[in-house]
């Protein structure tokens, strides 16, 4: 199974639908929030899933603050990453209550944005996932991002992928 995971494309979906056609095919799409557009209207039909969450720059949207789904047999907490459940939390500032709050939601996978910095992390059993920005990047580099996240026999493989600007 092969995932594409976005977050924090703030309006500019330009890179973001290039990129779907680079990486198909592939069964699921993640947009981890701070899209400002409705999904549909961007990619119209699509043949592959689409999770979405509302980030802090979502206004009126409609888009759930998180979602939880599964992926082969791994459980996925997806949210932007200012919120734990009805609480503020800053993933920008300290990750800690974000993961512990995935921890004791049963999730195996985190993916989260924000920060727009990429990450992938391993906390015991916990994958966390960051797959940076493609519009606004804040890592050293400042190259736009994406994450590709593959599972196959049971294991998890995860990669930052860096991409140009158009």
């Amino acid at each position: 199974m092969k995932i594409v995971i976005f977050s924090d494309t703030h309006g500019k979906q330009d890179l973001m639908k290039q990129i779907i056609e680079k990486e198909k095919p592939f069964e699921v799409m993640v947009h981890a929030g701070d899209m400002e557009d409705q999904v549909s209207g961007i990619l119209g039909y699509t043949d592959y899933q689409i999770r979405i969450v509302a980030g802090n720059c979502d206004y009126g949207l409609g888009y759930s603050r998180e979602l939880f789904f599964d992926l082969d047999r791994y459980h996925v907490l997806l949210t932007h990453g200012n919120m734990c459940g009805a609480m503020h939390c800053n993933a920008a500032q300290n990750l800690e209550p974000l993961k512990k709050y995935a921890q004791n939601k049963g999730a195996d996978i985190l993916i989260f944005g924000h920060t727009h910095v990429p990450k992938i992390e391993r906390d015991g059993e916990l994958l966390c996932i960051n797959p940076g920005s493609l519009s606004l990047p804040r890592q050293e580099n400042h190259k736009p991002s994406y994450a590709v996240l593959k599972i196959e026999n049971g294991k998890t493989e995860c990669e930052i992928k860096y991409v140009h600007r158009i």
